[in-house]
């Protein structure tokens, strides 16, 4: 048994679960919670009523919102020099801490930006899930100070343990950050909604889903710009865009673009959702989507994929939804007009709409909450000693 501190600013409250780190955190938990001695430290101003966690021994909170959830967008660098004086007000709490602690697991990169090369106790007991890097913010249309990258890669190469869930992420620490890549491993997401066998598409409404809050990095634009290709080839299709509008400004110039074109009909945003609702959601849909600029992994793309859904997503240099373990691939379109033209195809072949929904049967199975977990447990629990 193992005395382990997570620092997080996500809760892993499945009703209300808001994004990918919600649920990792939710799986990290479920994974280490029951035979280990957990305990959160929780960096976000509103959790005054969150005192009780299933397979949480405790919660210590730090009245510091790390989260900066309006500050997406902004063309400065408050959200960044924010996480970097976060950092350091983290770290004090950690080496206040770290001495009742086998195991520090760190849920984003900021909760690190504070420590240096005279925490070695700390470091080398700790494992961290950088959860977008300034190198992925800037891949994904945000400003990113220099100071804030300069600070990743200042203490990236010293943590112990980096888990990743993807190599597109995995490759661009090793390449642009200098980490070892033994000190790297590549752990995939779990799949949380139940796989339906779909045999083909509804061709009296052809339903798409894309799953992604709405912000740069997912690149809702683009979405409605496909959707202006597609209905070239089909009229009776419906787009639903599932996520919290994170980003004003992207949501207002979709709307913008869905009335000039005269998209009203076609492309419905969802909004935020608790996962019992995104379950039902993608019940009622056809195809997955993804048009994402980058991703670590694409949890969306995978959810969809696994519950059945054939699933398209857009080529990108750093969105190579491909990771260990995983057999299998969504299919991946060169821009918005391929795009279009393999979804329509899709929706009109049965056996190739079959074919690709039997995807998700096979992702059941490796990208399964038992196995997944095994694999938490396995890797976080029994760190490996390395070399200065």
């Amino acid at each position: 048994m193992k005395k382990i501190l997570y620092v997080t600013g996500k809760l892993p409250d499945n009703r209300i679960i808001n994004d990918g780190g919600d649920s990792t955190v939710a799986e990290y938990i479920n994974a280490l919670g029951k035979d280990n001695e957990l305990d959160l430290l929780l960096i976000r101003t509103d959790v005054d009523t969150v005192n009780d966690i299933p397979n949480v021994r405790n919660i210590i909170k730090i009245k510091r919102d790390m989260l900066r959830r309006n500050n997406f967008g902004k063309t400065d660098s408050s959200k960044f020099t924010e996480w970097i004086s976060g950092g350091e007000i983290i770290a004090k709490a950690v080496r206040e801490l770290e001495y009742g602690y086998d195991i520090i697991i760190m849920q984003h990169i900021s909760c690190a930006l504070g420590l240096n090369v005279n925490d070695e106790k700390i470091l080398r007991k700790t494992v961290l899930m950088p959860m977008f890097t300034g190198k992925f913010y800037l891949m994904a249309g945000e400003y990113v100070p220099d100071i804030y990258i300069q600070r990743e890669k200042a203490v990236l190469p010293l943590i112990r343990n980096i888990l990743s869930p993807g190599l597109a992420e995995k490759r661009v620490l090793v390449d642009e950050y200098g980490v070892d890549e033994c000190r790297i491993t590549v752990i995939p997401r779990a799949v949380r909604f139940p796989y339906i066998h779909r045999e083909h598409a509804d061709k009296t409404c052809t339903k798409l889903l894309y799953i992604g809050s709405v912000r740069s990095q997912k690149n809702h634009i683009g979405a409605v710009c496909m959707m202006r290709h597609l209905l070239r080839y089909n009229r009776n299709i419906k787009l639903l865009c599932c996520g919290a509008i994170q980003e004003r400004s992207i949501y207002e110039t979709c709307k913008a673009q869905i009335n000039e074109y005269d998209l009203t009909e076609h492309i419905i945003f969802c909004g935020n959702q608790s996962s019992e609702k995104i379950g039902s959601i993608i019940h009622g849909c056809d195809i997955n989507i993804s048009v994402s600029n980058c991703e670590t992994f694409g949890r969306g793309v995978y959810e969809g994929m696994a519950a059945g859904l054939p699933t398209v997503i857009l080529s990108r240099p750093y969105c190579e939804v491909q990771t260990d373990n995983i057999s299998v691939h969504p299919l991946i379109a060169a821009d918005y007009e391929d795009m279009a033209s393999i979804i329509s195809y899709l929706s009109q072949n049965d056996n190739a709409y079959s074919i690709e929904s039997q995807k998700g049967l096979i992702l059941q199975k490796e990208l399964s909450p038992e196995l997944i977990s095994g694999r938490i447990r396995s890797t976080v629990t029994a760190l490996p000693e390395f070399n200065s």
